[in-house]
């Protein structure tokens, strides 16, 4: 097991055939990531980033306690290399809404439901009498 360096930097046996390195900020597991994946450890089988811990598994357990060294420093440099690095400074975003037009038009009134009784010459009831109980549908 490693002691924090002064960047803040410090990589731990992870089992037996792997090292966990753990660093300050994203921007520093992003960096480790890209130099670990561009030059890998001898024997590095594996690199996993994760949001302040990279994981780096080696083919034997040999491979791994050899690479620890090599790992302190290059998680060193990408630490410096990422607070060095300066992101591009993104444009304001200066987005108007369009005006909306003015409501000039008013929806036209709907006219007055009236209801009228029907009339004993449009009522189906008006030319059939009554039924009686016992003999349905016969006419009285």
């Amino acid at each position: 097991m490693t002691a924090p360096t002064a960047e803040g930097v410090r990589v731990v046996p992870y089992g037996v055939d792997a090292l966990l390195a753990d660093l300050p900020d994203l921007a520093a597991v992003r960096a480790l990531d890209d130099a670990l994946r561009v030059d890998p450890p001898p024997g590095a089988v594996d690199v996993v980033p994760a949001a302040r811990t990279v994981l780096v598994r080696f083919a034997t357990p040999g491979e791994a306690r050899a690479a620890v060294d090599a790992m302190v420093e290059s998680a060193g440099v990408a630490v410096a290399a990422a607070r060095t690095r300066t992101r591009p400074a993104l444009p304001a975003r200066t987005r108007t809404r369009p005006a909306l037009p003015a409501r000039t038009r008013t929806p036209p009134a709907l006219p007055a439901r009236t209801r009228t009784p029907p009339t004993p010459s449009s009522c189906p009831c008006a030319t059939t009498a009554p039924t009686s109980r016992r003999s349905p549908g016969r006419r009285v």
